[in-house]
C-alpha cells in the first residue's frame, strides 16, 4: 500500500490531501476492527476488508494504467462509507446487545 504514492508520485505531489483521506479511513477502520476483536475476544481475520479495495486501486493505477487522481478520489469515497457503515452497524449491535438507544439515557421501549 505504501508504494501506491512511490508509483504514482506526481499525482500524489498533486492532491496529497485525498491520499491522507483514503490511508487515514483505511486504516482507521482497520484499527477499529482490531479493537472490537480484541475486546470481543475474537480472531483477526487474516486479510482486513479494508485493504481488498485499496489493493485494486493500487492495480487500476500502477498496473493497468489508469488516472490514479481518479481511482484514489473514488477509493476515498468508497473507505469514508465503509468507516462510517461498520462504526453505525457496531453501535447499533452494542446498543441491541445492552437494550438502550444510542446518544440517549433511556432504556428501549418494549
Amino acid at each position: 500500500s505504501l508504494t501506491f504514492p512511490v508509483f504514482c508520485a506526481e499525482e500524489f505531489l498533486g492532491n496529497p490531501r485525498v491520499w491522507t483521506i483514503a490511508y487515514g479511513f483505511t486504516f482507521s477502520n482497520i484499527v477499529c476492527r482490531l479493537m472490537i476483536n480484541q475486546m470481543s475476544h475474537t480472531r483477526c481475520e487474516l486479510i482486513e476488508p479494508p485493504l481488498i479495495p485499496l489493493f485494486i486501486a493500487w492495480f487500476l493505477s500502477v498496473v493497468l494504467q489508469i488516472a490514479p487522481d481518479i481511482v484514489i478520489t473514488v477509493y476515498s469515497v468508497i473507505a469514508m462509507f465503509s468507516f462510517v457503515h461498520y462504526c453505525y452497524v457496531v453501535v447499533n449491535d452494542l446498543c441491541d446487545h445492552l437494550n438502550i438507544c444510542a446518544f440517549s439515557i433511556t432504556h428501549k421501549r418494549r
